[in-house]
């Protein structure tokens, strides 16, 4: 960063935190040289605020969060991959659908490309495409589209059997240990 705008930046920020002990006693006078500040920020290059989100994208935008916090909740909370398959598997598909919702408004018209591109490309960090990458990839190496029954909870078959005997295996060795 210009040391113009470090500057600038200190001075936005002293403005705001130190207003009365800085000489600004009337209301809003803080708030006022900081405007200007920002003003002077901008044109020194840096950018100002993005637009906000259009209200459709705003709810993709908050169903996606909320649903990912539900899901990572789920998925902390039965770390052991079987139950992490069985318990989560409905709230990973609703995040897919949640996903698929947000990527898909992309053509559907120009406020929805809109919409898509400043959920999914707008922000450096891309923080919805990394969540969905990260629900995506935990799926994977827990293997659970082997361990359920495809589009519900229930367990397969080879799972079924796997608990059974693992099951089986837990109740010998308590019987036998005693």
């Amino acid at each position: 960063m210009a040391p113009l705008c470090r500057q600038l930046l200190l001075l936005l920020a002293l403005a705001l935190a130190i207003g009365p002990a800085a000489g600004l006693d009337e209301p809003g006078e803080a708030e006022e040289l900081a405007e200007v500040m920002a003003a002077e920020l901008r044109a020194a290059g840096l950018p100002g605020d993005l637009p906000e989100l259009e209200p459709e994208c705003r709810r993709l935008l908050t169903a996606f969060a909320e649903g990912s916090a539900t899901l990572s909740g789920c998925l902390a909370r039965r770390a052991r991959p079987v139950r992490l398959c069985q318990a989560c598997g409905g709230l990973y598909r609703s995040l897919l659908t949640q996903y698929g919702d947000i990527a898909r408004a992309v053509g559907n018209s120009s406020e929805s490309h809109n919409c898509a591109k400043s959920i999914l490309t707008s922000d450096r960090l891309q923080v919805v495409v990394t969540l969905s990458a990260f629900f995506n990839d935990t799926w994977e190496a827990a293997n659970c589209a082997n361990c359920i029954k495809n589009n519900s909870e229930g367990l397969s078959n080879s799972t079924q059997e796997f608990m059974d005997l693992f099951n089986k295996s837990l109740a010998c060795f308590e019987h036998n240990l005693q």
